[in-house]
Order: structure tokens, then sequence, then C-alpha cells
């Protein structure tokens, strides 16, 4: 077979054409890649959020932190945690303790803003009782401006009463044991300013209600400054047992 002269010499061969993709394999490619990052984001979103969540209960503890600061620092001052709330002459509620502490927690500006002698919600103290404080607010919570759901356990036998102050000496149960202020359903919020917090039946039933800001748990702050995130599982006898300074009853570190 004779010779083609038209041919190039070898080495001016032209190499092989590449594949030219399809529209149809790029569609499918794209669709591939789409799935994947679809996957992945299905896989780390929940961890994701579980970050959040981690952050924000952190954030709430440092909150109840905060407080614990300004009743321990009121304590120091006075020898005695304030009343939860002071009364005028015919014994009617003014301002709460969240109130009293305000000097202890850096907010002596407002503090001074406030008449004492006049109702929280009088006129007079509209505009300060009006104030966002973010550190009566649960970061998981979806409370608006001056409410908190961070109420103290009030009852006659707990260690912030109406109108009495009890010290620490007076808590033979031991402060570790017993409680001052835990976080409570989203329906429970009050004003911050407002002489309102939790009884006992509010303490007994926390884990029944329905809009707690950490599902599983309330963070409670007790009368040594530290803070516990309590189960809704807690027996009725261990929260019972946590509200009383004085009732001598038996308590472990693991109770609750």
């Amino acid at each position: 077979m004779a010779d083609n002269p038209y041919e190039a010499p070898e080495h001016y061969a032209q190499k092989p054409a590449k594949p030219v993709m399809t529209a149809g394999a790029i569609v499918v490619n794209v669709l591939v890649i789409v799935g994947i990052a679809g996957m992945l984001v299905a896989l780390l979103l929940p961890a994701t959020r579980g970050a959040g969540e981690a952050a924000r209960r952190m954030a709430c503890s440092n909150n109840l932190k905060m407080i614990g600061i300004g009743l321990l620092n009121y304590h120091d001052t006075y020898g005695e945690f304030p009343p939860a709330y002071t009364v005028d002459d015919q014994g009617k509620p003014l301002h709460s303790w969240r109130t009293l502490i305000l000097p202890f927690i850096e907010q002596n500006k407002l503090y001074e803003s406030i008449d004492l002698t006049k109702p929280w919600d009088d006129p007079v103290n509209k505009l300060a009782m009006e104030t966002q404080l973010r550190v009566f607010q649960c970061p998981s919570s979806s409370l608006k401006g001056n409410l908190t759901s961070y109420l103290a356990v009030v009852t006659s036998q707990s260690a912030l009463r109406p109108v009495e102050s009890k010290s620490i000496v007076e808590m033979p149960d031991g402060t570790v044991f017993t409680l001052l202020v835990m976080e409570f359903s989203l329906d429970k919020a009050v004003p911050w300013g407002s002489p309102e917090d939790a009884n006992e039946a509010m303490v007994l039933n926390f884990g029944s209600a329905p809009l707690i800001p950490h599902n599983s748990v309330a963070h409670a702050l007790l009368a040594d400054g530290s803070i516990r995130a309590i189960p809704k599982a807690t027996s009725v006898s261990t929260l019972s047992a946590l509200i009383t300074i004085d009732g001598n009853e038996a308590l472990d570190y693991d109770s609750f």
C-alpha cells in the first residue's frame, strides 16, 4: 500500500480530542453535587443547632451567676439577703428584689432613677421600669422588653421572703441545698420590676410547664452562688427540700 503523501509526520500527529460533556451529563453531575451538599447540611445542621443551644444555656447560666453575685454582694453589704419585695405603710408591695440588687449588678444609674417610695408601676417610675435588662432574660427565650422568667422562690420557709430578710447563718440546711432563683416557663414571665415571683406550687410543678426555655432542665441559682441545671424529672420531695432553709431534709448533691 502506497504511503499517503498528505499524511502529517508522526510527531505532528494530532492528539486525540478530549470527550465533550453533554448538557445531560452536566445536569447529572450538578444534581450529584447538590445531593452530596444536601446530605452534608443534613448531617451538620443538628450539630450546629446543638452548639447554638449549648451556647445559649451557658449564657443563661452566666446571667444567673451575675444575679447570684448581686444577691451575695447585697448580703455582704447588709448582712442579709434582700426581701422578696418591699412594701409601703399599708403593706402594699412596692418593689422587687431585682430592683434592690441593681447597684450590685452594674446598674447603679438605673437604680438611682427609681423612686423606691412609689410603686414600681407608678408613672414616675415608668421610664426606668421599661428598661430591657438582658441579665434578666434567658437567651433561649423569646422574651422582649422588660420581661423576665428568672423568679425568686418565695414561700414562708424560703431564703427570700416577703418583707423579711434572711442571712446565710439562718440556713441550717446549707446554702448549697437552698434555692434562691429559678428560671420558669415563659408564660410565667413578669416585668423585672414587678414584686411577683414563684410560689411553692410553681416550683413543685415546673417540670410539667410547656414553655421551659431548655426543654428538659431549668437553671437554678442556689444560696452559695452556684448554678444547677435541675431536670424536669426531679422528685417533688427533693424540690420541697430545696425550697426550705431549715427543713432538716436529707439531701445529697446527686439528688438533683
